[in-house]
């Protein structure tokens, strides 16, 4: 904290004052945590302790930790911010990159459950030098994510230096079997075979935990890709089929396919045999997949054992594609009487209407099994959703319309459309466009959905553009265009990358510009560097200040 305290005083006042006594820290500390007339402080101490709920390592070596040595603790104390600061920070500073120092001090001093997201921060604004720093700091605690990160992001910077592979391999924690797959999997990405040798040689295999179906069946896959024999009979000797948990059964599912990809044949019976006498029926979902993975299996017995259970009977019925997806594979699966029990249950009445896509799935579901007095019963409550302002909702049921009077109902609703969803309201224009609506189309355009449109989702603010130049509502792009590159959210770079394309192709270079200056702060370097077309100045990544980043390697790291 001292040398991030002191940088920010380099930042407000140019230089630190001569006048600042060497104690101005624990001054300036105490005076932010007193309380004032019953109102915490502008900084609260918090009590720090060690990771909670957290499996015991078990043994030397299994967390990348040596034996001997002390799990790392946290260095100084801490303090949470008060929650007025904390979002006006987040809002007027969002735009600001913090200097060196702060990252120095952050790779350094920062809790190790944090480095990760600091190195991602680092490296999505350019700072590749920090981020690796961090990310390698992470390594060093066991983090798996970090260590992929690094190697990733080393291997494109440095391909011919395998250092932070090595690095990675050595240190990475072996007990959680999930981590170590994703690990295998970046080292074989970056073709570091030398450091896949080593990390097995580790034994993974003896060290994984194996209650995590969907992790197990991960690191199956990936010895088996890595050719790995040996570490997988070691693991199929360790029974993981008797110890999954069968809490989810989509992870169940995958560990099924695996254990039959290894040729583990009575793994995999013991296995069906567990999941479907004791898994939850209440998901859909769920229950389709393992129905799938018991017919790819051949497990006709441990099918014959589920069904008996009724599904069809406990099956929730809010989800209309899970509904779907369940009928359909009972239909494969022959189970004639289980259909028929669960449309007696009367799935139109009770599936949610908040996704108009799956609804239209349903339907069409509904049609297949010739379930006409439901069909009429969800295309009514569909309708009078889409009523209620919906715009997807009503794109949805317009693109799926087939009686006259629906559609003129749903044309009828169109005016009353809520315009704060861009995306619904761009599906709406594009369905009114289909239809030849044009009077529709011109008194949603009147209504300026471009002035209400809720920025949050880049994607829909595309899709609304996009719309809009089909409609050839030219100041209406303008306005949006304005709105969104100055006050948007740059979350998604997908969203980010089509908003920028979809405002090229409307003509609105003041607006890219803008746009694409805001870039690195909100974290899309990559992207912004790929507009400028300067990837190679920007090699090595960018300083805070925004100059070039001067060289560096895996030799300028702590």
């Amino acid at each position: 904290m001292e040398i991030a305290g002191d940088s920010l005083l380099d930042e407000v006042c140019g230089r630190k004052p001569a006048a600042v006594d060497s104690d101005w820290l624990s001054k300036a500390l105490a005076y932010v945590t007193t309380p004032c007339n019953g109102i915490p402080g502008i900084l609260t101490p918090i009590t720090t302790s060690g990771p909670r709920n957290q499996r015991t390592r078990r043994g030397p070596g299994a967390s990348g930790i040596p034996a001997g040595r002390p799990a790392p603790s946290l260095q100084g104390p801490r303090y949470l911010l008060a929650d007025y600061l904390d979002q006006h920070g987040r809002h007027h500073r969002a735009g600001t990159i913090p200097p060196i120092d702060f990252w120095t001090a952050a790779a350094h001093h920062a809790h190790p459950t944090d480095l990760t997201e600091l190195g991602d921060a680092a490296w999505n604004r350019g700072l590749y030098r920090d981020a690796a720093q961090l990310h390698k700091h992470a390594t060093t605690h066991g983090n798996p994510r970090a260590a992929v990160t690094l190697i990733g992001h080393l291997h494109v910077l440095h391909p011919t230096d395998h250092r932070p592979a090595q690095w990675a391999a050595a240190h990475a924690a072996l007990d959680d079997p999930g981590a170590v797959a994703w690990l295998l999997n970046g080292l074989r990405r970056a073709g570091a075979d030398e450091q896949i040798t080593a990390l097995l040689a580790r034994d993974p295999a003896a060290h994984a935990s194996l209650d995590n179906p969907h992790a197990v069946a991960w690191l199956l896959n990936e010895l088996r890709e890595a050719g790995a024999h040996e570490q997988i009979t070691a693991l199929l000797a360790r029974d993981p089929a008797a110890h999954a948990s069968l809490d989810n059964p989509h992870a169940v599912t995958r560990l099924l396919k695996e254990l039959r990809e290894a040729g583990a044949h009575e793994q995999v019976t013991a296995l069906a045999e567990r999941a479907t006498a004791h898994a939850a029926l209440d998901n859909p979902s769920d229950v389709a997949e393992l129905l799938k993975e018991l017919r790819g299996a051949g497990a006709h017995k441990q099918i014959t054992a589920l069904l008996a259970r009724d599904p069809a009977a406990h099956a929730s019925l809010n989800n209309p594609y899970a509904v779907v997806w369940l009928l359909h594979v009972l239909w494969e699966a022959g189970a004639h009487e289980q259909v028929t029990a669960l449309l007696a249950r009367d799935p139109a009445a009770h599936a949610s209407l908040n996704n108009p896509p799956d609804v239209t799935e349903l339907l069409q579901a509904l049609r297949e099994a010739d379930a006409h007095e439901q069909i009429t019963a969800l295309t009514e409550r569909a309708t009078a959703h889409a009523a209620l302002g919906n715009p997807y909702a009503i794109a949805e049921l317009l693109r799926d319309a087939g009686a006259h009077e629906q559609i003129t109902a749903l044309l009828a609703c169109a005016g009353h459309a809520a315009l704060d969803n861009p995306g619904g309201v761009a599906e709406l224009l594009k369905e009114l466009r289909k239809a030849g609506a044009h009077e529709q189309i011109t008194a949603l355009l009147a209504r300026d959905p471009a002035a209400h449109a809720s920025l949050d989702n880049m994607g829909g603010v595309a899709k609304l553009l996009k719309e809009l130049r089909e409609a050839e509502a030219h100041e209406q792009i303008t306005a949006l265009a304005e709105r969104a590159t100055a006050h948007a959210a740059l979350d998604s770079r997908g969203e980010v990358a089509w908003l920028l394309q979809v405002l090229r192709r409307a003509g609105a270079h003041k607006p890219v510009t803008a746009l694409t200056e805001r870039l690195p702060a909100a974290g899309h370097f990559d992207r912004f560097i790929e507009l400028k077309g300067n990837q190679e100045r920007f090699r090595l990544g960018r300083e805070p200040d925004g100059s070039a980043a001067p060289s560096w390697t895996w030799n300028d790291m702590d």
